[in-house]
């Protein structure tokens, strides 16, 4: 299906399934890569409707939204200048990094993904004290914001993926060599929704 050559229509005709049937696929280790195909062009306009109806947080078409999101409420190390590798960079560089794109984009909402104590997080305030801390929230906030935003940063994080996924015309910036964000040539067609920037 990821092809692009067979519509689900015929795909489910061709393997006698119905709309309700689950593929499951069996195999070790965890397959992380065709993010593209999963989230391709048709399921991201279904979900941003469905997002709308719901009736959740809208970006208003004259704001411009940065979101960060910082993987360090299951996996804290204690430094958040050493953190796990799902984040994707210390905190002080997703700071810097914000920052800059900040004074690019002068007026520009920022908003703070993470989970734990305030202080934990307070060089990043110190750096962007314009951005808004939402920590330890529900996580359907932060996926509707990272879907709405124009620049995203973030590391590996499956959170942070889904996210980046869902965005459509946006800057994503994170660690691009990480197969997550991999296309396979079956792909290229549906990676155009997004930019890769390194982190």
């Amino acid at each position: 299906m990821c092809s692009g050559t067979i519509s689900s229509v015929a795909y489910r005709q061709k393997f006698a399934l119905d709309t309700s049937t689950v593929i499951e696929v069996a195999r070790s280790p965890l397959e992380q890569g065709w993010n593209y195909c999963t989230f391709q062009p048709r399921f991201r306009a279904k979900f941003q409707k469905a997002r709308v109806a719901a009736g959740g947080l809208q970006r208003p078409p004259f704001e411009f939204w940065i979101s960060v999101h910082f993987c360090w409420g299951d996996v804290p190390t204690g430094n958040s200048e050493r953190p796990n590798f799902r984040a994707g960079s210390s905190l002080s560089n997703f700071a810097f990094k914000t920052a800059q794109y900040l004074k690019a984009n002068p007026g520009a909402r920022v908003f703070f993904f993470s989970e734990g104590p305030t202080e934990t997080f307070a060089p990043f305030q110190k750096i962007v004290p314009s951005g808004e801390l939402h920590l330890n929230g529900p996580w359907q906030t932060a996926i509707d914001t990272f879907s709405q935003s124009n620049i995203l940063l973030g590391g590996p994080s499956s959170f942070f993926v889904i996210g980046a996924h869902l965005c459509n015309n946006c800057t994503v910036v994170t660690l691009t060599k990480n197969v997550k964000f991999s296309v396979k040539p079956s792909e290229i067609s549906f990676s155009k929704h997004h930019r890769l920037q390194s982190l």
